[in-house]
């Protein structure tokens, strides 16, 4: 299939950042330059009338949508997760000069996160609240614009969970930004996103079904089309793409990525590691040996086989490529493809590793097309961060 694109360098983009919640000494973002929030209201409520009829009753509280860059560092020595959600309407292009969301670990106390767009203007906004020791980043679009694109970088400790949370907001995919946790106001907000997924489905009759991710509230991070790249974290990391590509280079005991045709790479696995597509392809990558890691499994599913031509007009097909250190012991037992009851024979995978059937990690999981399993050379250090 055609691969999505993965840009890693970084570059030196700007942010701007809204917080409307107090938080406790022990995560201190009192010297982050926020925007007047007295102004930013009236502006706001000048947007809403004016936007009234296009944009119903979408809230838009606390959402930033000046174009200009802004970008800040503040403390957060205790920060526990941070969630991103990148609106099911931005768009993933190559006018972007890195991924659309990028996460970077650090060994310091501080956080900085800096947003820039690509595309879309004025009408595409994002906001940045706090519950705790959580950061919550939302985006969206106003008037139905579907050419919002943006870049968000965060620098974060890296020891921080990405993982969602119950009750946090998804942007307009979920509760309209307000980051209300009520239950009753979550359900019917519920029914307000399902009719507003059936307008969306009337309007657009050939949109994309793969673009938008099945996100969850405690998603860490939603990508839908955007393209993500996550470096250096060495905790659990959750992100849930639908064609966007991700890619990872951690040193995580549990990874999970989900896609609808993005290709998803992880890199830096310890012990879990899910992953599952419908036709994207997979990669992961073991920084420990296999039987180190103990009573523990690599589950990988890709759902459907990419009937894709490449340049000589042949189906593409999936690949599912697994490396693990040189040495490794491993129970193999993929199947053939969704509710497959045989196992993959060793006459359909090539496999640097025999399977032992006595082993305690295992990989498991389906798929209907090609799989590879290589071993390779630990360096030193066998897991970087």
């Amino acid at each position: 299939m055609s691969i999505k694109r993965f840009i890693l360098n970084p570059i030196t983009a700007a942010a701007l950042v809204a917080m409307f919640f107090v938080l406790p000494s022990s995560l201190d973002f009192s010297n982050w330059q926020m925007v007047d929030v007295a102004e930013a209201g009236k502006d706001k409520d000048k947007d809403k009338d004016k936007d009234k009829d296009k944009d119903g009753d979408q809230d838009y509280t606390g959402f930033v949508f000046d174009q200009s860059p802004f970008s800040n560092t503040v403390s957060c020595s205790n920060l526990k997760k941070l969630k991103i959600s990148y609106d099911k309407d931005f768009i993933s292009t190559e006018d972007a000069t890195g991924p659309n969301i990028k996460v970077t670990g650090s060994d310091g106390s501080d956080c900085t996160l800096a947003i820039s767009k690509v595309s879309g203007g004025d009408k595409c906004g994002f906001k940045m609240t706090r519950v705790g020791r959580n950061i919550n980043v939302e985006t969206a679009n106003k008037n139905n614009a579907t050419n919002c694109e943006m870049m968000i970088y965060a620098t974060v400790p890296r020891n921080t969970v990405i993982f969602g949370w119950a009750g946090a907001a998804m942007g307009d995919q979920a509760d309209g930004g307000s980051g209300s946790g009520d239950d009753d106001k979550d359900k019917d907000k519920d029914k307000d996103k399902d009719k507003d997924k059936d307008k969306d489905k009337d309007k657009d009759n050939d949109a994309n079904p793969d673009d938008t991710a099945d996100c969850i509230d405690k998603t860490g991070i939603c990508s839908n089309k955007g393209t993500v790249t996550v470096l250096g974290m060495t905790n659990q990391v959750d992100v849930k793409s639908g064609s966007g590509a991700v890619f990872l280079n951690v040193t995580s005991p549990q990874v999970t990525l989900q896609s609808k045709s993005g290709d998803l790479t992880g890199e830096g696995l310890t012990k879990t590691g899910i992953f599952k597509t419908r036709i994207g392809n997979v990669r992961a990558k073991y920084c420990k040996k296999a039987q180190d890691i103990g009573n523990k499994a690599l589950n990988v599913q890709i759902l459907e086989t990419n009937t894709e031509l490449d340049d000589e007009n042949e189906p593409l097909g999936s690949t599912g490529t697994f490396l693990f250190p040189k040495g490794s012991e491993i129970k193999i037992v993929i199947k053939d493809g969704p509710g497959g009851t045989n196992k993959r024979t060793t006459t359909k995978f090539l496999s640097d590793i025999e399977h032992c059937q006595s082993c305690s990690f295992k990989i498991a999981g389906f798929m209907s097309d090609f799989l590879v399993i290589n071993e390779y050379n630990l360096p030193d250090p066998a897991c970087p961060f």
